[in-house]
């Protein structure tokens, strides 16, 4: 089962997601070496299988340390930007093992709301 978290942001903000892979039973770090970890949010539930109605869709194989179990899921600022606002969305997060074992770690909402401030130079 995965676990449900509300991430909340802002329109034209960077958006930073860490992750920590660890064993349930004894905390100890998963190596995660190999592995692919999938994000994708969008308006409704479709059964799409390239998520081409995703709003937000990163795929992440490079990780900010494996062998620690440590990953991030990262958006820039023009990522964001063009997210209409305010709006919630469906997002989960997923990962692909080196042997083909998939599993969905973590789902919620994702909401945006307007930013004030629109120039950033």
């Amino acid at each position: 089962m995965s676990t449900k978290l509300k991430i909340e942001s802002f329109r034209g903000d960077n958006l930073i997601i860490n992750l920590a892979f660890t064993d349930k039973d004894t905390g100890a770090a998963i190596d995660i070496t190999g592995w692919t970890v999938f994000f994708t949010a969008k308006a409704v539930v479709d059964n799409d299988p390239t998520d081409a109605s995703a709003i937000l869709k990163k795929t992440v194989t490079v990780h900010t340390d494996p062998t620690a179990g440590e990953s991030q899921i990262a958006f820039t600022a023009a990522e964001t930007n063009a997210i209409p606002v305010p709006i919630s969305y469906l997002y989960d997060i997923q990962y692909k093992t080196d042997t083909d074992v998939v599993k969905t770690i973590l789902n919620g909402e994702l909401h945006f709301d307007a930013d004030i401030t629109r120039r950033v130079s």
